[in-house]
C-alpha cells in the first residue's frame, strides 16, 4: 500500500508546514525516513511564541530549564590551554617552540 504525505501528517512523522511546504517526493522520503526511525518532529513556534520565548530568555524567566541546565561532565572534560613561556608559543601539535625559530621556517618556504 503506498503512504501519502497526508497520511504522513495525520500519523505525525511530518509537520503540517513539511506536508504543505516541501517537494512531495522529499516530504515522503524525510516522512518515511521518520516513521522508520520512530521520529515525530515538533511544530515550529509561530511569530508570536518565538518572540516571547527570546524575551523570556534575555530576563532569565524561562519556563523550560531542561535546556538552560549546563553539563557538568561536559565541563570536566574541557582541557586547559597551556601557556608558554615568554618567547615561545605551542604549536597545535602541542609542541613548545620558540618564536624566532618560527619566523626562520617562514622564511624556508
Amino acid at each position: 500500500m503506498a503512504v501519502t504525505v497526508a497520511q504522513l501528517v495525520e500519523q505525525k512523522h511530518l509537520t503540517q508546514k513539511q506536508g504543505a511546504n516541501l517537494p512531495k517526493a522529499f516530504a515522503l522520503k524525510v516522512g518515511l525516513k521518520n516513521k522508520k526511525n520512530k521520529r515525530f518532529p515538533k511544530e515550529s513556534l509561530s511569530s508570536e511564541a518565538w518572540a516571547a520565548k527570546k524575551a523570556a530568555r534575555k530576563t532569565g524567566a524561562s519556563k523550560d530549564t531542561s535546556t538552560t541546565k549546563k553539563n557538568p561532565k561536559n565541563q570536566k572534560n574541557k582541557k586547559k590551554k597551556k601557556v608558554a613561556p615568554k618567547g615561545y608559543h605551542y604549536m597545535p601539535s602541542g609542541k613548545l617552540m620558540k618564536d624566532s625559530d618560527m619566523k626562520k621556517k617562514k622564511g624556508k618556504y
